[in-house]
């Protein structure tokens, strides 16, 4: 099909297939081939392989070959073909030339924008094919594509793929799934096109709501979310129950509007003398360590200065909300359906 769109799990070689898509397309006189990516980082794992096999194992001639910080951009064979390594993060490269070839890196995470008004119109004069090697993200712009390669379209093809089918692929699923919410797992491992929508978390209350009571022997962790509006503070006990580990909330305060963060931090200094809380540690939103404009202070940095220091994560992959989000998933319900 001139189309294909290959829908594979995680670490099972999608970008090892797509290098020798383009491999035998360099090979080819006169062809122009683009691997296009969400960025160069994901765009370097195909580069990488056919740099090392049709370059450097195997030797095929060059008339020019460009690198960046010793990763392929570009290459133009002795038979006249052209190789392409770019990035839909800057769209206006992506304009002016004629294609034989089109690999779409990760495909899911594009903007369905960049498809249909930058790379699609590549393909029209030379009848260029595509390729979409992609892990699934939702019901997306990919899943249309997709659909079309199941339709008896004569143009499209596609497959689906979850990453245990893959020679390449070595780890345990069972652990993954232990580790992680169903919905992960069957997106990123099993290649389905899953939904993240309508629910945030798959909170049961008859199975997740008790009485829990402070217990001395559990280290004991509090977590704020700031806002002068309506601030949140939990406090939380990490144990074991009959082998299993659990995350206990205890104590809290929510609903109390307008609450200055110095008096936010005396709330739960009190709270803590009143109960007799051990705390452990204290962490708190990472947007807390901005300043604020009527005290030149952050939220974080007031509370230590009433007493509380609070961790927050900077790493950027750690703050993004949907990571958090399903972290916290991953406690309430696993891929086993464990709680």
């Amino acid at each position: 099909a001139r189309f294909r769109v290959n829908i594979q799990g995680r670490r099972s070689g999608k970008s090892y297939s797509s290098a020798k898509e383009a491999e035998v397309s360099f090979i080819k006189p006169n062809t122009r081939s683009w691997v296009v990516a969400p960025t160069y980082d994901l765009g370097d794992k195909i580069a990488r392989e056919i740099d090392f096999t049709l370059f450097r194992k195997v030797g095929f001639p060059c008339v020019t070959k460009k690198y960046d910080a010793g990763r392929l951009r570009y290459a133009k064979g002795i038979n006249g073909s052209e190789l392409w390594i770019k990035t839909a993060d800057a769209p206006d490269s992506l304009l002016g030339e004629g294609l034989d070839l089109l690999i779409v890196e990760e495909a899911a995470t594009i903007p369905k924008l960049i498809w249909e008004q930058y790379l699609r119109p590549t393909l029209s004069d030379r009848m260029g094919s595509a390729l979409f090697p992609t892990t699934p993200r939702g019901y997306n712009w990919v899943y249309d594509l997709y659909k079309l390669g199941q339709s008896q379209n004569p143009n499209w093809a596609s497959w689906q793929h979850p990453s245990w089918h893959s020679k390449y692929f070595k780890d345990d699923i069972e652990a993954l799934k232990a580790e992680l919410t169903d919905a992960t797992f069957r997106q990123e491992y099993g290649a389905e096109f899953t939904t993240f929508a309508s629910k945030v978390y798959p909170f049961d209350r008859d199975k997740h709501v008790k009485v829990l009571k402070y217990d001395k022997n559990w280290p004991t962790y509090v977590s704020m979310d700031f806002g002068y509006r309506m601030p949140a503070v939990g406090w939380y006990q990490v144990g074991s129950v009959d082998g299993h580990d659990e995350v206990h909330l205890i104590d809290e305060i929510v609903h109390v509007e307008n609450v200055k963060t110095s008096d936010l931090a005396r709330m739960i200094l009190k709270r803590n003398a009143d109960k007799g809380y051990d705390i452990h540690r204290y962490y708190g939103d990472p947007a807390g360590a901005g300043v604020q404009a009527q005290s030149g202070l952050g939220d974080i940095e007031i509370l230590r200065q009433n007493g509380i220091n609070v961790r927050y994560t900077t790493n950027k992959v750690d703050r993004d909300i949907s990571t958090g989000i399903d972290h916290v998933r991953s406690f309430i319900e696993n891929a086993n359906g464990l709680s």
